[in-house]
C-alpha cells in the first residue's frame, strides 16, 4: 500500500470542503501512522491505536491522531482503494475538551448583552449579504473561511469551484463589521461563520438563520 499517494489523494479531496488550515491540520495527524506502518507493515489498526494510546503526548493530541486515521481510513473503504472497512474497528477514545476551547466558554459569562447582540445582528447581516445580495448558496457560505476573504480588494474564492467572486462593497463593509464583532469570541476555526463558543457553524444551522432572522438577533 502506498501510504503517500493514498494521503495524497484523500488531502486533496478533503481541501474540496474544508479549509488549508484543517487540511494541514489533517496532513500532520496523519504523521505517526506512515511512521508507523512502514515500520509495521503487518500490523493492524488496533496496535496502531494502542500504540497511539500508550505515547506520551496530551489525551487531545491521541484523539486527534486517531480521528484522522480513522477518517482516512473510512475514505480509503468508500473509494474502493481498500475491501473491508476498518476504520469501523478503530473506535476513538472519550474525548477530552481542548483547554482553548474550555478558556472560550468560560470567557463567555464576561461577555455583556450588548457583545453578543452586537455579534448576532452583524452576523445575520453578513449572511444576509452573501445569501441575497451576492447570490452565494448556503453550502458556499458554509465552507467560506476567513483565509478566502480579502476585504482589501474586496474578493472572496469559493475554493470548491475554484473561482474569485467580486463581492460588493457594501458586503465588504457589513463583513468587516462582523469580524470584530467575530474575534471577541475567540474563535476556535478559521471558517467566517462560527457560534458563541467559537465553532463553525453547520450548514442547517446557517439555513435555520436565513429562515428565522428575528430569533437569532
Amino acid at each position: 500500500m502506498n501510504f503517500n499517494k493514498l494521503i495524497t489523494d484523500y488531502l486533496e479531496n478533503l481541501s474540496q470542503t474544508h479549509s488549508r488550515v484543517t487540511v494541514n491540520n489533517h496532513r500532520k495527524r496523519l504523521y505517526p501512522m506512515i511512521s508507523f506502518f512502514l515500520k509495521n507493515p503487518d500490523a493492524s489498526i488496533i496496535l496502531y491505536k494502542q500504540y497511539i494510546l500508550k505515547k506520551r503526548i496530551k489525551a487531545n493530541t491521541k484523539y486527534a491522531y486517531l480521528q484522522a486515521a480513522k477518517k482516512f481510513f473510512a475514505f480509503l473503504y468508500i473509494n474502493e482503494f481498500i475491501a473491508v472497512d476498518v476504520s469501523a474497528d478503530l473506535t476513538l477514545p472519550k474525548w477530552i475538551r481542548n483547554r482553548n476551547v474550555q478558556a472560550n466558554l468560560q470567557s463567555l459569562s464576561y461577555i455583556n448583552t450588548a457583545v453578543m447582540s452586537e455579534f448576532l445582528t452583524t452576523r445575520y447581516n453578513a449572511i444576509y449579504h452573501l445569501f441575497k445580495t451576492e447570490c452565494l448558496s448556503v453550502p458556499e457560505i458554509t465552507n467560506i473561511s476567513i483565509l478566502d476573504l480579502d476585504l482589501n480588494a474586496c474578493e472572496l474564492r469559493i475554493l470548491r469551484q475554484r473561482k474569485f467572486v467580486s463581492l460588493k462593497k457594501n458586503t465588504c463593509t457589513i463583513l468587516n463589521q462582523y469580524l470584530t464583532s467575530r474575534s471577541k469570541f475567540a474563535p476556535s476555526t478559521d471558517f467566517l461563520f462560527i457560534n458563541n463558543t467559537g465553532v463553525k457553524l453547520t450548514y442547517e444551522r446557517i439555513y435555520h438563520i436565513l429562515k428565522n432572522p428575528n430569533h437569532d438577533r
